[in-house]
């Protein structure tokens, strides 16, 4: 069980990241909106 906790474990983190990377880069699309705009 051990090494099956590990393994989900990771799998989080790379869901995490995964899911921080679309977040930044949805901000950074608004952002240069924002900056088009102005």
């Amino acid at each position: 069980t051990g090494t099956n906790e590990k393994t989900s474990q990771s799998i989080d983190d790379k869901v995490e990241t995964n899911i921080n990377k679309k977040e930044k880069d949805m901000e950074e699309k608004t952002d240069s909106k924002k900056s088009e705009n102005s």
